[in-house]
């Protein structure tokens, strides 16, 4: 699934509906394209609509681009953001997320990791942007970053080591995260 929303705010969270994949208000309106990819996989894209660029960056709406979006946690999604100057609160603690990307300009992006998928690959891309990633106690994690001018502060429970910090459970881990970290500036936080 992918998200392309460039300015406003993004809530994303967990579905309590069963059967459903996803739920949610668009302030500014939605675009999506469905793609079916095989039986059992679909690609969905949201997107901003592209008559509200024409009438600028609002569209002349007094909501804004206010997306609350709800997504299942019944099935293993992939899900890629691809946001701007905007705010996002990105709670995936609930879903069954095993690969996520985002990519992020200047921006305040607030990612809570899954507690259970089993494996989470993560890469966040950010240009000037204040990015706060929440790893649940219980979940290992084995973090990469590869910052500009940015600051990076990582939580104590992961060890420093030569390629990056790393959770001194993780090989064994049920549950883990491998979270890859390209920043340019702005300020990136990894915490419980």
């Amino acid at each position: 699934m992918v998200f392309k929303h460039a300015v406003g705010t993004l809530q994303v969270h967990s579905l309590s509906t069963p059967g459903q994949l996803l739920s949610g208000t668009f302030g500014g309106g939605v675009e999506e394209d469905v793609e079916r990819k095989s039986n059992d996989h679909t690609k969905v894209t949201l997107k901003i609509p592209g008559d509200v660029w024409m009438a600028g960056p609002w569209g002349g709406k007094s909501e804004g681009l206010a997306w609350d979006v709800a997504l299942t946690g019944e099935i293993p999604l992939t899900l890629k953001f691809e946001t701007g100057v905007s705010r996002s609160t990105l709670d995936l603690h609930d879903l069954k997320v095993v690969d996520l990307k985002i990519e992020t300009g200047a921006s305040e992006t607030e990612l809570y990791m899954p507690a259970a998928a089993g494996f989470t690959d993560a890469k966040i891309s950010c240009g000037a942007a204040n990015v706060v990633i929440h790893i649940p106690l219980g979940v290992a994690a084995r973090i990469h970053s590869d910052a500009g001018l940015a600051t990076v502060n990582i939580d104590p429970r992961f060890v420093k080591t030569e390629a990056g910090w790393e959770s001194p459970d993780y090989a064994t881990a049920a549950n883990k995260v491998d979270l890859k970290l390209e920043t340019g500036m702005g300020k990136v936080e990894v915490i419980s």
